[in-house]
């Protein structure tokens, strides 16, 4: 069921009543409540006024699929295959899906308002309430090894800080090695998954997760977490938003198996948040407490224990955590 002709009317400052709400969409007011009660159970806050109607509790930015592919089109993003949905289980899982059914996902591209079962690294849960993230896949073939794409979450994560930085919102950095923070907390995270042949051709899926507007009411979670809607007052449209991001993206795939990180290394250092800082790497149930370096060249992070000896981090089930006392956070 499409919900979006529904939440477009109900985002607004005025109350819409039942009546008014049936005659836009053609449907009942059985089918209007209906639709209501789903919206609550996806987590939005409904106003309701017996005289006057129906409106969100707070004004959203939500996804227009014709917006979108108006933006994606005047970005000359080259994508195949677009699909737009208020909520779905993960777009990541939705590529997989068209994989498994023998789909070409090259160029496929999935965007949602609310990921119901949405991942990040390590099989962790990716919170996005509905309006207030940015959930998108991309599906890319490369004919490359997966050997050739080390290091790759680390330039989706230059790329991505550089589009925001040119639509004016500063003070985004990178922690190494998928995730995009502030000063306050996680802004966003990134989630590569392969599929195919590791010795080439493979199927990338790439997700990112963008925390767009911060809601009213926050969920319950065991980190601070920052809004793009924190830096800037005058946030860029979300359809537009994402073509960028697109575009970004989509260039850096294109070039990634002649360039590799080499041509990403020294501005993904310039953006770690937490160079020099003490933090607890968690690897295999064991953890220790280390200063970080940069990366080099293949995305390995150096660390340097107590004694000033180094080593290099490669990817993989390892967690890196600032020392709560070092950030103030």
């Amino acid at each position: 069921m499409n919900l979006y002709p529904l939440l477009h009317l109900l985002n607004s400052s005025r109350f819409v009543s039942g009546t008014e709400l049936g005659r836009q969409l053609a449907l009942s007011r059985a089918a209007i409540w209906k639709q209501i009660k789903q919206l609550e159970q996806l987590g939005l806050e409904i106003e309701t006024h017996r005289q006057q109607g129906y409106r969100l509790s707070q004004a959203y930015r939500f996804f227009e699929p014709a917006l979108l592919s108006a933006a994606l089109k005047a970005q000359t993003a080259p994508v195949a295959h677009l699909e737009v949905y208020p909520s779905c289980a993960s777009t990541n899982l939705l590529l997989h899906e068209r994989l498994q059914q023998g789909q070409t996902i090259h160029q496929a591209m999935i965007v949602t308002d609310l990921q119901t079962a949405g991942r990040g690294r390590r099989g962790r849960a990716w919170i996005s309430p509905l309006g207030s993230s940015i959930c998108l896949s991309w599906g890319w073939r490369f004919e490359g090894s997966a050997q050739q794409l080390e290091g790759l979450s680390l330039a989706v994560g230059v790329v991505l800080v550089q589009v925001l930085q040119e639509l004016g919102i500063e003070g985004v950095g990178l922690k190494w090695p998928n995730d995009l923070y502030t000063a306050e907390g996680k802004l966003g995270g990134i989630l590569i998954e392969l599929a195919g042949d590791l010795a080439g051709p493979c199927e990338l899926i790439l997700g990112v997760g963008l925390n767009d507007t911060r809601p009213q009411q926050q969920a319950e979670i065991d980190q601070p977490l920052a809004y793009l809607s924190d830096y800037t007052k005058t946030l860029p449209d979300k359809n537009q938003l994402a073509a960028l991001l697109t575009q970004a993206v989509f260039t850096l795939l294109a070039s990634y198996l002649e360039q590799g990180f080499a041509a990403y290394t020294e501005k993904w250092n310039e953006l770690h948040l937490w160079r020099d800082r003490q933090v607890r790497v968690l690897a295999h149930g064991q953890q220790e407490q280390v200063r970080l370096g940069g990366v080099n060249q293949r995305g390995e992070l150096e660390v340097f224990n107590h004694a000033g000896a180094s080593r290099f981090l490669s990817g993989g089930e390892i967690s890196v955590r600032v020392e709560k006392d070092d950030s103030g956070s």
